[in-house]
């Protein structure tokens, strides 16, 4: 039902499209009275802060412009919806009720058809255990640690050097403190433990739909574009200031990793070596022709207790640059062209909002508030 209901995004521009009503309703059937409750109840707020969230972290100045009408926001009902898709009218109100009526039923039932297919809270829990179990193998403790990188302002801001100990820059450089939790870790070698940074997350409903639907436009997913296999993550950074040593445990940290994934009863669906201790124009993900070829990375995805992981390693030079760099390779500045290329257009089309996505007017004040955002003339040698 998922690439059925996803088919019917030509259906967001606006107009009254009647056939496309009438599969709608034809979907609802299929819902338990309990299961509609469901969607209605948690999955409708969950479309609607995503939308909103999308707009807040990417483009905030645009909220007012792009905020639902008010009976929409106030709708709670998937057939309600519907009604609202088939009233007619020629006004752009008409066409801005017509598809955000549409967007957010059809948003609400992925959300639930997603969560019929693998529960937000079985992927939770599949998080805390496999996160518990590699604390157990692995940690042998803990601290705080404070750090210093230095960027060039010339070159995007990418990372010159990282250091434990405060860094006198060059001319024209900036340098930024830092302080994060560090767990030691053990892998059994003969180097004994090293510092890491330990994160992870589970990717929520509403990112995991968007993901979907750009699969789609991909012809090598296209057959299973719902099958997404980085809705667990775990990602490790490696502390330690000579990038080329950073890399070679990194790399070690992967191997061992997976081995142990293995050894729980995972099946590896992919693994590569990225680009760390490599060519560094090589892309970590060659599936994802847009990610930023600066991203330096190694990784891979297993399958085990019955969700899928993406397990990353970088170095600390990755991480500071990961949140200094004015280019691609920080994350929020992708993400925006993300929002950009594909998930604006798709949310807030042109016909229906007036805004044209692709106009370089429009992404330039965007990219130039993202960069003014990172406050980097704010940074200091503290």
């Amino acid at each position: 039902m998922l690439n059925e209901l996803s088919a019917l995004r030509s259906h967001h521009d606006g107009n009254l499209h009647r056939n496309g009503i009438e599969s709608r309703r034809a979907l609802l059937r299929h819902f338990r009275q309990d299961r509609r409750r469901r969607t209605e109840e948690h999955m409708l707020p969950a479309a609607i802060q995503g939308r909103i969230g999308l707009v807040d972290q990417n483009a905030p100045r645009l909220l007012g412009a792009l905020d639902l009408l008010t009976n929409i926001r106030l709708e709670t009902t998937l057939s309600g919806f519907l009604n609202r898709a088939r009233l007619p009218g020629d006004a752009p109100r008409d066409f801005r009720r017509r598809a955000e009526a549409t967007m957010l039923f059809d948003a609400a039932c992925a959300l639930e058809l997603l969560e019929e297919r693998t529960s937000l809270r079985g992927l939770k829990n599949a998080m805390r255990r496999f996160a518990d179990e590699i604390e157990a193998q692995f940690f042998v403790g803990g601290h705080d640690m404070r750090f210093w990188s230095v960027h060039d302002p010339q070159k995007h801001y990418h990372t010159v050097s990282v250091g434990r100990h405060r860094l006198v820059p060059g001319s024209n450089l900036l340098v930024r403190p830092w302080k994060y939790f560090c767990r030691e870790i053990n892998l059994g070698s003969a180097r004994g433990t090293f510092p890491v940074i330990f994160d992870h997350r589970v990717k929520e409903r509403f990112p995991t739909y968007l993901k979907g639907l750009k699969n789609r436009e991909d012809a090598k997913r296209a057959d299973h574009p719902f099958e997404i296999f980085d809705q667990c993550g775990l990602k490790f950074h490696v502390v330690h200031a000579d990038r080329a040593v950073a890399e070679s445990r990194a790399l070690e940290l992967l191997c061992v990793l997976e081995q142990f994934a293995r050894a729980k009863g995972g099946r590896i669906v992919e693994s590569s070596s990225g680009n760390l201790g490599a060519d560094a124009s090589r892309l970590v993900d060659p599936h994802n022709p847009v990610s930023s070829k600066r991203y330096r990375a190694a990784k891979f995805i297993v399958s085990v207790y019955d969700a899928h992981f993406e397990v990353q390693v970088q170095t600390l030079h990755d991480l500071a640059e990961g949140e200094m760099a004015t280019d691609d390779v920080n994350h929020r500045v992708y993400r925006l062209g993300q929002c950009l290329t594909f998930y604006f257009p798709w949310l807030f089309p042109e016909p229906v909002y007036g805004i044209n996505w692709a106009s370089s007017r429009v992404r330039t004040r965007l990219v130039d508030w993202r960069i003014g955002s990172l406050n980097l003339l704010s940074s200091s040698t503290e």
